[in-house]
Formats: C-alpha cells, sequence, structure tokens
C-alpha cells in the first residue's frame, strides 16, 4: 500500500472525562460475570484526502478492561487513493493490535460501520490513511 499521507493517531483514553455518553449493563450475564460499559464518540480524524469517524467503548468483564472501536472513512478528494481506517487495542501503543479496518475508494461515499468486538486493553487507538 503506498502512503501518501502520514498517520494521524489520537489516544482515546485521553478523551475518557469529556466524551462519556453514559452507561449500561448487560441483563443477561451468568451469575459470575460482571460488565460495566461506557461508551462515548470519540469524533473524527482527517487527512489529506481521507476523514475518519469513531466511537470508543470500554467495559471491566470478569476483572479485565476491554475495549470495542466502531469507524467508518470517507474519500473526500477524487485523486484515485483510497481512505482506510484503522483501530488498534491495548494497553499502549507497543501493545496495541490492529482489530478493525474499513476503506472507501468512492469520492464522498462513507464505508460501512466497523466494530471490532471485544479485546483486552484499556486504550483505543485509530488511525487515518490515503493508499491504493
Amino acid at each position: 500500500m503506498n502512503i501518501r499521507k502520514g498517520m494521524v493517531a489520537a489516544v482515546a483514553g485521553l478523551a475518557l472525562g469529556t466524551g462519556a455518553a453514559g452507561t449500561s449493563t448487560a441483563s443477561s450475564l451468568t451469575p459470575m460475570t460482571t460488565t460495566s460499559q461506557n461508551c462515548w464518540s470519540g469524533g473524527t480524524h482527517t487527512t489529506g484526502g481521507a476523514k475518519m469517524q469513531y466511537y470508543e467503548c470500554r467495559r471491566t468483564y470478569n476483572g479485565r478492561i476491554q475495549s470495542s472501536i466502531k469507524i467508518r472513512v470517507i474519500d473526500t478528494t477524487n485523486d484515485g487513493m483510497c481512505a482506510f481506517g484503522r483501530g488498534d487495542i491495548g494497553n499502549d501503543k507497543n501493545s496495541a493490535y490492529p482489530r478493525v479496518f474499513a476503506r472507501s475508494c468512492t469520492t464522498g461515499a462513507w464505508s460501512a460501520w466497523e466494530i471490532s468486538g471485544w479485546w483486552n486493553g484499556n486504550q483505543g487507538y485509530e488511525y487515518v490513511y490515503l493508499g491504493h
């Protein structure tokens, strides 16, 4: 993949105090399982020719912190490049692994929302870039 622009990253953990949207509790749990969940809109990232929207959730599941990321991207310029998005989850940048991907090659059209599912880790890192 040819990357024209550098990656734009955000540590969503920094937004925890500012973007919290509420709390929900799962209702059909086994007796030994506890879950509490907080979700918020992380906002958008933009790089020349591409834009990403993302949401993040955190939960505690059986005593472990887990995260989930939901992303979509749009190609904003008609230059033959595609917009790509990636969401990594881990406890820090060095331990984070890619967990969700999105792609849009049609100028002006959002990709479908892509969701990572739940993964161990208390940080989410979102990246948007252009490529072929």
